[in-house]
């Protein structure tokens, strides 16, 4: 049995035309979309985190940062989380105890001549390799932020 289908010029099967979208066109609303997106993910986040009251940005913000003019002087709190032994002269080992717990946070220790010293144990020394005032601060680093803790000047001869 042979079976076909004869069609004449009157039974054309109509089909849908095709919407033409240059592609030039297509990416850009691509991006708009992936724009869109982006924008209304960090608007979301933002407005998530703006009911906390303990918020890195309120941490940051309260943060002590003393900086002074004399010779040595220490912020209040500096004491509190280190100890500075040892003669405060170009070419001596400066000896540094933490009185800290270092396994709660991870603290960092700006040197003030460009060095970051990351405190991974209780006790370290530095040297200096010229005489000058250096400003050290005490920072530690949480959920991706670092906040100064305390200063201390240190005059270096």
């Amino acid at each position: 049995m042979n079976l076909t289908l004869k069609l004449n010029s009157s039974d054309m099967i109509n089909s849908q035309k095709k919407l033409f979208i240059p592609l030039n066109i297509e990416y850009l609303i691509l991006g708009l979309v992936a724009t869109i997106g982006l924008v209304g993910s960090i608007y979301i986040f933002a407005a998530n985190t703006g009911g906390n009251s303990n918020n890195n940005f309120n941490q940051f913000a309260t943060a002590t940062a003393i900086a002074a003019d004399t010779d040595s002087d220490e912020s209040s709190s500096f004491s509190d989380y280190m100890k500075i032994s040892g003669k405060k002269r170009v070419g001596n080992e400066i000896h540094f105890t933490s009185k800290m717990d270092i396994k709660e946070k991870r603290y960092v220790m700006e040197m003030g001549d460009g060095m970051r010293m990351i405190i991974t144990q209780p006790e370290f020394s530095y040297q200096y390799k010229e005489k000058g005032k250096y400003l050290l601060e005490l920072k530690t680093i949480e959920r991706g932020l670092i906040t100064t803790v305390a200063t201390y000047n240190l005059k270096v001869r």
